[in-house]
C-alpha cells in the first residue's frame, strides 16, 4: 500500500444533497484522520476514488464568536456527498 502524502484529523459528515450542511449532525460526526492519496482519499473506512468527485470545493471560514480559523472541504459523487471539517491551524 502507498503511503499517503498528506493526513490530518478531521470530523465529517454524510450529507442529503449538495449544500454545504452545518447542525446537529456535527455532533455525532466521524472524527478520524483524513489520509490523501495520489488517487483516493480515506477516511475511517470511507474511500472516495477521485475519479468519482463530480465535485470538491475546499472552502475557509472563521467561526463567529471566537475568530477561529477552519477549512471546509466537500466532496460530491453520483452516491454522496462528503463532507470534512479541518482545523485551520494544523490543516
Amino acid at each position: 500500500m502507498t503511503q499517503p502524502f498528506h493526513s490530518c484529523m478531521t470530523k465529517a459528515i454524510i450529507a442529503n444533497g449538495d449544500q454545504l450542511e452545518t447542525g446537529p449532525q456535527w455532533i455525532t460526526s466521524r472524527r478520524a484522520r483524513l489520509r490523501l492519496f495520489d488517487d483516493h482519499l480515506v477516511c475511517g473506512d470511507w474511500t472516495v476514488r477521485y475519479e468519482d468527485i463530480r465535485e470538491a470545493v475546499l472552502a475557509s471560514f472563521r467561526s463567529t464568536i471566537l475568530r477561529i480559523p477552519g477549512y471546509f472541504l466537500s466532496a460530491r459523487t453520483d452516491d454522496h456527498t462528503y463532507h470534512f471539517g479541518l482545523n485551520g491551524w494544523r490543516y
